[in-house]
């Protein structure tokens, strides 16, 4: 997380620029995914404006008797936001495509989620690298390389962390002390000497999705997710 530079001033993208742009985006790839990307727009589905008290973040939620889907975003103006809402209506697109199977088949697991969901996310991604040039492109390239790392890398530590997590619970109760020195240890496993020797033991305090108690090794998909789509592609 340590950018090339920060001197250049970003494009301030519009919510009708973004809207255009993800559906002819979508469109370049397949039209029933254009035209589902715009019936998302022109349904108003997507909550994107931001207000106080409005929850951070972005996520996408399916309603499987209706057919329909809804997407929280928070809506800035930076690239990085046009990628979000790109990503979640990846989500939302998966769920149209399944809307009309049996329940029973209808349900995917997380790993199948995510792929759908960086696919569309890599669509936009490669048009709009393969439109710039100079360090504009090297900024995206970079912007690309950052969200890969993340979720190939830092997420092997957490995964590291919670696999030894299990282990030693086996023996006996855990404290906070433990969670920091495991969370370390996978850090160094995980980064080598690619990272300061200043971690951040706490991550374990910091992520909500430990604390789901039906979601262990909530990680892993983000990566499937990254590879299986980039395979894909």
């Amino acid at each position: 997380f340590a950018p090339i530079s920060t001197d250049s001033k970003e494009k301030a993208w519009t919510f009708s620029e973004t809207r255009d742009y993800i559906i002819a985006r979508y469109s370049s790839f397949s039209k029933e995914m254009g035209q589902f990307a715009k019936t998302a727009f022109d349904e108003n589905w997507i909550d994107a404006e931001i207000h106080p008290g409005k929850i951070g973040g972005a996520y996408d939620t399916s309603f499987p008797t209706k057919g329909v889907s809804r997407v929280l975003s928070n809506f800035n103006g930076t690239f990085n936001d046009v990628l979000t809402l790109a990503h979640e209506l990846g989500h939302a697109y998966h769920d149209h495509c399944v809307k009309d199977l049996p329940y029973t088949l209808a349900s995917y697991p997380m790993t199948l989620a995510e792929t759908a969901s960086i696919f569309a996310e890599t669509i936009v991604m490669n048009d709009m690298i393969s439109k710039t040039s100079g360090f504009e492109q090297a900024k995206l390239i970079e912007m690309h390389l950052q969200d890969c790392n993340q979720v190939l890398v830092d997420i092997l530590s957490r995964f590291y962390f919670e696999r030894s997590l299990f282990d030693e619970r086996k023996r006996g109760e855990l404290g906070a002390p433990d969670f920091c020195r495991l969370m370390q240890k996978a850090q160094e496993a995980s980064y080598g000497d690619g990272l300061s020797k200043i971690k951040h033991p706490y991550i374990w305090a910091v992520k909500s999705h430990y604390y789901i108690p039906d979601f262990d090794f909530y990680n892993y998909p983000y990566a499937f997710g990254q590879l299986f789509s980039a395979a894909l592609y």
